[in-house]
């Protein structure tokens, strides 16, 4: 209708959807837009929500100053237009601004005015904001009985609205201020204002997950899991604090990767019609743009003196073509996902005790905050749980530094004993005793412990972690759960009967990757073996040398997945095995191994994304105009997989964007979403000689009956004694994920 007015209201309100999502760049994008048009209409009344929304998401990435001009210009065009509601909220807008920079009287400012319109309007919405906000300001002067007084009105405003999330937060400030108040008391009174702490959290957190519940559910939800996460966080704090461990253990359950545990369990239950791959004309033309621009970009990156200002312009367009391409994968996903609500009882929230956890395992899981770090070690002794906790001495900060450092030492290949003993001294040590008698770990991480490699820990004697326990991560047990739950939809096994009776015998069959009573039940890839739904190839092995965009060769890569074929061929000549390399690794070859095969081995590049995770890459063979890589996305795309083991053999598989309460979204989030048990993938960029090593050892071991952690273990251990490979750099990059 060339309605330039409301085309201005639509892109603000998509721009906003997209913040709501986290998706600030794609936001952004959208709200200039806005602007653009309403410079063509100078309609002050359409360009003011456009400068609200500007100003909340610069607040929120922090960019204060570019705030302030687009709040105090919506200020002003509410006062020009005599719209006293808008004032309302550009004051609050204002106050919370100022909160943020703990300019404290600025704010109370900012928010006895907005409070004094409100409620000379009588307008509730506005007045509970203006109370809320005002809450946090009180609380910054530490004037807890004026914070309170506010949180309390707002609540009650709130509570009369029915609006679930806002309760939500004004919830979690009341738990702030009770337990700030707290540090000022004694005695009883202390007493009290912890136990009203605790119970406005558990207010906070059970609404926040009946928000979860109706807002949908989808691979976002990881990013409304990360802005809902803090009132469990600073509960489980303030539970373990107190000595109410479990309680606490419990909570932190209840936060971990909720968005991926619901993925794995949809997976296999989605309603699915053509797959995302099938996309508009336009759409296939964006793949094609983003694929050559990636390429371009390493291509550059790789020569001796790049063109920096070449690579920003670059840069820039593949952001662009990458946002629209995202917008329209939002509109075919509406059109197909047709999405089945997950009965509540489905994931309830203590299932991690339905694990039947060996007892020579421990499970380590982490809690990082900015003020301490908490460690709970969760184990069995004669069937019965025990939950155990301990307050480590070492803050976010300090975590975040020592990790960086030791990361960029370990790649440049240069000592790193002092630290590896020091973080052992703080993250391990203290639960030695809770160790004792244990073989195998179970590392449950939390913020920058996703990129801290366990398994080179030292203790004082200079013994690594690994050479004392067999070690697997996990985001969470309850996410082993859901992938045990899954695994035992998927296939029904039945040993044949003539199974014991093998010529070659137990010992040279293949391996049961989990036996029938550990985490996952049984996961064997023996011939002898009948199954339902058995998947097309046992194993398919994809190798690219050359790349031809800039990359480095990896004539190692190909040795390797000949030779694990040619190994596994020997030992079972009947099992249904595929080696994919060079002009037939491609893109598609992937995809279809990953719906029909039961393990699957990738040696090649990989690119890594930290800012858009889903974008972390595979890279494989392609031809001329031609996508050569495996995006994270388009895993999840695939939905419910045949695959029990993915080896991902390439640099930094195993990162990607850690998110607060999700843990690690990337590839590990990816394939584990589309229900894949064991995942071995990588924590740095790995050497190409000593990476084919450590495979081959790994496949030795897991032919001889070893569960992957263990195998990946003696092959570590295999090449450690190596002197061109005794440094960490070249045998400890990759891990186990999963089971």
């Amino acid at each position: 209708s060339n309605d330039l007015s409301r085309q201005i209201l639509a892109w603000n309100n998509i721009g906003g959807v997209y913040w709501l999502q986290g998706n600030h760049e794609q936001a952004l994008r959208c709200l200039q837009r806005a602007l653009t048009v309403a410079q063509k209409t100078q309609d002050i009344y359409r360009t003011a929500p456009v400068h609200l929304t500007l100003g909340l998401i610069y607040t929120d990435l922090g960019e204060f100053e570019s705030a302030e001009k687009h709040l105090t210009e919506l200020l002003r065009i509410s006062r020009q237009l005599g719209d006293q509601v808008r004032e309302v909220g550009a004051l609050i807008r204002l106050g919370h601004l100022k909160n943020r920079q703990k300019q404290w009287d600025e704010a109370v400012e900012f928010l006895e005015e907005a409070v004094h319109t409100a409620t000379k309007l009588n307008h509730q919405p506005s007045l509970a904001l203006a109370l809320l906000t005002l809450g946090v300001s009180y609380e910054g002067k530490r004037q807890f009985a004026k914070a309170l007084e506010a949180y309390q009105q707002a609540l009650s405003i709130w509570q009369s609205m029915g609006d679930n999330w806002m309760l939500a937060w004004t919830w979690n400030n009341l738990g702030d201020a009770y337990r700030k108040r707290s540090m000022e008391q004694v005695g009883a009174q202390k007493e009290s204002d912890l136990q009203r702490a605790i119970d406005a959290y558990w207010q906070s957190v059970r609404l926040m997950e009946r928000v979860r519940e109706g807002a949908g559910r989808e691979v976002m939800g990881a990013q409304f899991a990360q802005n809902a996460s803090y009132p469990f966080y600073q509960l489980a704090d303030l539970l373990a604090q107190m000595g109410r461990l479990e309680e606490a253990f419990e909570i932190t359950e209840r936060m971990r990767a909720r968005a991926l545990i619901e993925l794995i369990q949809m997976a296999g239950i989605l309603e699915r019609g053509s797959g995302l791959e099938q996309t508009t004309t336009e759409g296939d033309a964006l793949k094609r743009r983003i694929a050559e621009l990636e390429e371009q970009i390493t291509r550059l990156l790789a020569t001796p003196s790049p063109n920096w200002n070449q690579i920003e312009q670059l840069q820039r367009e593949l952001e662009s073509a990458r946002s629209e391409f995202e917008r329209q994968r939002d509109i075919l996903k509406l059109q197909r996902w047709k999405l089945i609500p997950i009965n509540r009882e489905q994931i309830a929230f203590n299932v991690w005790r339905q694990i039947n956890l060996p007892e020579d395992t421990a499970v380590l899981a982490y809690i990082v905050t900015e003020q301490r770090t908490w460690l709970f070690v969760i184990s069995r002794n004669k069937g019965n749980w025990q939950v155990q906790c301990r307050k480590l001495s070492v803050t976010l900060k300090h975590l975040e530094e020592d990790i960086s450092w030791l990361r960029e030492r370990i790649e440049q290949k240069r000592p790193v004993g002092a630290t590896l003993q020091r973080l052992y001294a703080v993250l391990v040590a203290p639960v030695e005793g809770a160790l004792r008698g244990k073989q195998k770990l179970i590392v449950v991480p939390d913020g920058p412990l996703f990129a801290l490699p366990f398994q080179v820990l030292q203790d004082d004697e200079g013994v690594y972690l690994i050479e004392r326990f067999t070690i697997t991560y996990a985001p969470s047990l309850t996410t082993l759960w859901a992938l045990q739950k899954r695994a035992l939809s998927k296939v029904s096994l039945r040993v044949d009967d003539r199974g014991s009776n093998s010529r070659r015998g137990q010992a040279q069959m293949l391996p049961k990757l989990w036996e029938s009573s550990s985490l996952a039940g049984s996961n064997s890839l023996s011939e002898n073996v009948s199954v339902q739904n058995l998947p097309k190839w046992q194993w398919v092995g994809l190798a690219v040398k050359d790349f031809g965009s800039g990359l480095e060769p990896l004539p190692y890569a190909l040795e390797e997945v000949r030779w694990i074929s040619s190994l596994l061929t020997r030992i079972k000549p009947k099992l249904s095995i595929r080696t994919l390399v060079d002009a037939n690794a491609t893109k598609q070859s992937a995809l279809q191994a990953l719906k029909e095969s039961r393990w699957v081995h990738f040696a090649t590049h990989a690119g890594l994304e930290p800012k858009r995770p889903l974008y972390s890459r595979l890279i494989l063979a392609g031809g001329k105009n031609q996508d050569n890589a495996l995006r994270a996305f388009e895993v999840l795309d695939l939905g419910q997989t045949s695959c029990e083991m993915v080896v991902l053999s390439a640099c930094e598989t195993g990162l990607g964007k850690t998110l607060q309460g999700e843990g690690l979204m990337g590839l590990v989030w990816t394939f584990m979403a589309t229900g894949t048990k064991t995942l071995i993938v990588s924590q740095w960029k790995v050497n190409d000689l000593s990476t084919a090593h450590l495979m081959r050892s790994y496949y030795e071991f897991l032919l001889k009956g070893l569960q992957p952690s263990e195998a990946l273990r003696r092959a570590q251990m295999s090449l450690l004694p190596q002197k061109r490979f005794r440094h960490p750099y070249y045998w400890a990059a990759f891990v186990v994920w999963g089971n």
